[in-house]
């Protein structure tokens, strides 16, 4: 692929893939599973370096960014019980409503194999999260 001059760190993959299995690792039983998922997202992070993308600080940095994330969120709906509140409920949805329109429509992350991808996610989160939303707002009652 081409040299990247810019946007390198973090490693964006890398923060992905460990605030995805950071949330994971919360729910599962076992220390083999949870060792698993980390060996996992660790793969994800070394094949960035191996393929030439990113320097192990990039790496590093993306981890500890997403592992951050996923303590974080997770330690705040926890906290404020979010997952029952009609109003939380409102605003997040709203959130991801208008991301899903600006994946949509607007951002571009220069990487044209993947377009299709970003813009069917958005399309599925239109369509199955305004159809929540709308109904939440509607009904008045908790998702």
């Amino acid at each position: 692929g081409p040299v990247l001059h810019r946007r390198a760190f973090p490693s964006g993959h890398t923060a992905t893939i460990f605030t995805l299995i950071g949330v994971f690792v919360m729910y599962v039983k076992t220390r083999g599973q949870r060792v698993g998922l980390y060996l996992v997202a660790l793969l994800a992070g070394i094949s960035r370096i191996a393929v030439g993308v990113h320097w192990p600080a990039d790496v590093l940095a993306g981890a500890a960014v997403g592992l951050l994330g996923a303590f974080c969120g997770y330690w705040l709906v926890a906290m404020l019980d979010w997952g029952e509140n009609r109003t939380a409920q409102l605003i997040w949805g709203g959130i991801f409503i208008v991301a899903a329109l600006v994946l949509l429509t607007v951002y571009d992350t220069y990487y044209d194999q993947a377009i299709w991808f970003q813009r069917s996610i958005a399309v599925v989160v239109l369509i199955l999260g305004g159809r929540d939303f709308f109904r939440l707002i509607r009904d008045g009652s908790v998702l």
